[in-house]
C-alpha cells in the first residue's frame, strides 16, 4: 500500500506469477511507476532503495514480459503461516481506472 501511494517512489519490483503479483504490478503501471516482474514469491520492493542492484538486474531480465490483461481493481493479502500452512487475509481492496 505505501510503495502505490508513495509519490517519490518511481522504480518497483513486483516478485511472483500469482495473479496477486501480476495486478499489482498493472496497478504500479497504471500509477506511473516503472517496474519490474521476477520470480515466484509475491513481494514488492522500492528500487529506489537499492539504485544500482536496480540498473544490474534491469539490465540481466531486460526480456522479461508477460501477456497484458485488464482489471477493475485488486486486493493487498496479508499471510499468516500457521501449523496448518499458510492463511491469507485481504488487507486493502484497490480500485482502478481505466
Amino acid at each position: 500500500k505505501a510503495v502505490l501511494e508513495d509519490e517519490t517512489c518511481t522504480r518497483v519490483l513486483v516478485s511472483g506469477a500469482s495473479m496477486v503479483a501480476l495486478k499489482t504490478l498493472e496497478a504500479c503501471l497504471n500509477r506511473g511507476k516503472q517496474v519490474t516482474l521476477v520470480g515466484m514469491n509475491p513481494h514488492v520492493l522500492d528500487f529506489n532503495a537499492l539504485p544500482e542492484a536496480a540498473e544490474r538486474f534491469v539490465e540481466a531480465h531486460a526480456g522479461l514480459a508477460s501477456p497484458s490483461f485488464a482489471l477493475d481493481h485488486f486486493y493487498l493479502f496479508e499471510s499468516h503461516l500457521g501449523h496448518e500452512g499458510a492463511r491469507y487475509e485481504a488487507v486493502e481492496r484497490y480500485p482502478l481506472q481505466a
